[in-house]
């Protein structure tokens, strides 16, 4: 997983005028058996570095105070098993960031100046490109805010839990995917929708009303917004999400199938894909 910066911090970066700060951008290697590669060359680049503050006359323990922390990253063997991940570095004895970005053409990069060097940071952010994933189950209902490299959930006040709670459909443990069907009982109401499992009935304009509540909270957040919204469910949700919604940026094409059984990268991942075909079809 990246983990890349805030608009606060490319303005901490970009403000931070002292002398003597080390940059640092180094690109993910490959692992060799019973090597890690990346490892050695940041032990290899934190040395360099400390080498050539004591060449300009710095201290001893300011050296230490500028390196410490990213020493302290060596010992984190979990952050070393990240594969594609390429590691940049922002170090001062008062000041320390680092970001996991995405290994494309990351330069190899050492520098030590007045204030930071952060323009390969900022042609990584260049290939962001925000967008909002809306991920609806029986379970619970998530909202994301995405890049090509992140994907955050993002906490809305009021925000619906979860169709299963608002339908009354506790007592079921499989709602997947259904079919229309029109039972006497509700056939002047609406068209309804079944598990072919439980037999459970489920009216389609109760979750078109549910998914009318949704609409209206994040009418709320996205209000003046001109940023893509991804619908992410089962398929037969899509149609009446679509009928619910009022946001003008939601995509034409969701992400297909149940979003409890995948993991925010494979969501990010898909939300990218269609994303990226917009416009191609």
């Amino acid at each position: 997983m990246f983990y890349l910066p805030s608009k606060e911090d490319i303005k901490d970066l970009t403000t931070f005028d002292e002398p003597y700060c080390v940059t640092i951008y180094a690109p993910y290697i490959e692992e060799r058996a019973g090597i890690n590669p990346n490892k050695v060359q940041l032990k290899n680049m934190l040395r360099e570095s400390e080498r050539r503050l004591a060449i300009e006359g710095i201290e001893p323990s300011l050296i230490r105070k500028t390196t410490v922390r990213a020493r302290a990253l060596l010992s984190k063997n979990e952050f070393w098993h990240l594969r594609g991940a390429g590691l940049a570095i922002f170090a001062h004895p008062k000041f320390f960031r680092y970001y996991l970005l995405p290994d494309h053409d990351l330069p190899y990069h050492l520098t030590i100046k007045q204030g930071f060097e952060i323009e390969p940071l900022q042609a990584v952010l260049e290939n962001e490109q925000a967008y909002y994933v809306l991920a609806v189950s029986h379970n619970q209902v998530r909202f994301y805010q995405g890049g090509h490299y992140t994907l955050k959930e993002v906490a809305l006040k009021n925000l619906p839990s979860n169709l299963k709670d608002d339908l009354r459909l506790d007592e079921y443990e499989h709602w997947s995917e259904t079919h229309a069907v029109a039972p006497a009982s509700r056939a002047a109401r609406s068209e309804a929708f079944h598990s072919q499992s439980n037999e459970k009935e489920i009216d389609k304009e109760e979750l078109f009303q549910f998914f009318r509540h949704i609409d209206s909270r994040l009418h709320k957040f996205l209000k003046n917004k001109r940023v893509p919204l991804i619908f992410a469910g089962v398929q037969y949700l899509t149609p009446i999400y679509r009928r619910a919604n009022s946001y003008p940026y939601l995509l034409p094409k969701a992400i297909k199938g149940n979003p409890d059984r995948k993991d925010v990268n494979l969501i990010r991942e898909q939300a990218w894909t269609l994303l990226s075909s917009k416009g191609k079809d």
